[in-house]
């Protein structure tokens, strides 16, 4: 079920994609997280994805995700912390390098599961 989110026809769009199978559920970006209503997509397919009976795996893939912000990096925190707490486990695959800079700046990468697939 892809979502999108765009504001005002600006290059702020990003493509969510969710596909689901038993006991797993994939989220791929596509674009920018800057604008407010990106964010919030990306809030609501997590959540959405986390909600399943756990133990579900929730596969983040970045792979053609340009530009991460702070509140998008704030999301995907309080997802991991969520799936923890449920049982589940989120993992993030292929960030690009400026997202994967964000991740070592913000020194998340220590904690979260990031793998490349490449």
């Amino acid at each position: 079920m892809p979502m999108e989110a765009s504001e005002g026809g600006l290059s702020s769009l990003v493509k969510i994609t969710v596909t689901e199978a038993p006991g797993a559920v994939t989220i791929a970006l596509v674009g920018d997280d800057n604008t407010p209503q990106n964010v919030e997509q990306l809030k609501a397919a997590l959540e959405a994805a986390l909600a399943h009976p756990p133990p579900t795996s929730v596969t983040l893939d970045i792979t053609e995700l340009y530009y991460l912000g702070s509140e998008g990096v704030g999301v995907i925190a309080a997802a991991h912390r969520a799936a923890k707490e449920m049982g589940s486990e989120l993992t993030i695959v292929n960030p690009t390098k400026q997202v994967a800079r964000v991740f070592m700046v913000t020194r998340l990468e220590s904690f979260l599961n990031i793998k490349r697939e490449q």
